[in-house]
């Protein structure tokens, strides 16, 4: 069925990341049902989302990662270091202010929560690769400059969140490493 929804997806013009993704979607909700996601379930279902989630986390998304990060040139930076500071300080505060704001503004959480959960949410480099390899490869936004720009956005912006987050929340410190 996966395979099915990523053909389907480019039939119609989807990128097969994207088709790849709803697939996933797709698959997880046939093989895994809504009423078992919350539960405690731990059958045979749960061992088969962790599979999924083993391979995926395990083995091909350090597949992806370092496949982009073949295609940095690290020459780029010294053709635009002020474009690439600007999508660096564009991507921290965007985070912090879309989620940061966003969590403190609901009225749920503390400010200090809410810068925690703008910092955390740097740490989604993954998912601005996936868009910079789409917008490239499909939609020709940009070119070969641009990607490594971003490639090093998505890097610097993961790497601070382990680094700010020892500053906002200092008892995570204390926490033995994993």
């Amino acid at each position: 069925m996966g395979l099915l929804v990523v053909g389907v997806g480019q039939i119609v013009g989807l990128h097969f990341v994207i088709g790849a993704y709803l697939a996933g979607l797709f698959v997880r909700e046939e093989i895994m049902p809504r009423k078992y996601k919350f539960n405690n379930f731990t059958g045979g279902l749960g061992n088969l989302d962790n599979r999924f989630r083993t391979l995926s986390h395990g083995f091909l998304g350090p597949i992806f990662i370092v496949s982009m990060a073949y295609k940095v040139d690290f020459g780029a930076v010294g053709e635009a270091p002020l474009f690439l500071l600007s999508l660096i300080g564009a991507a921290i505060v965007g985070k912090l202010v879309g989620a940061g704001f966003g969590a403190y503004i609901s009225g749920k959480n503390s400010w200090k929560e809410s810068l925690t959960i703008g910092i955390a949410m740097n740490g989604r480099g993954t998912v601005e690769l996936i868009l910079a390899a789409v917008a490239l490869e499909k939609l020709k936004a940009f070119d070969e400059t641009h990607l490594s720009l971003l490639v090093l956005t998505a890097f610097v912006t993961t790497l601070m969140v382990p680094i700010a987050l020892r500053y906002v929340v200092p008892e995570l410190s204390d926490l033995e490493k994993v």
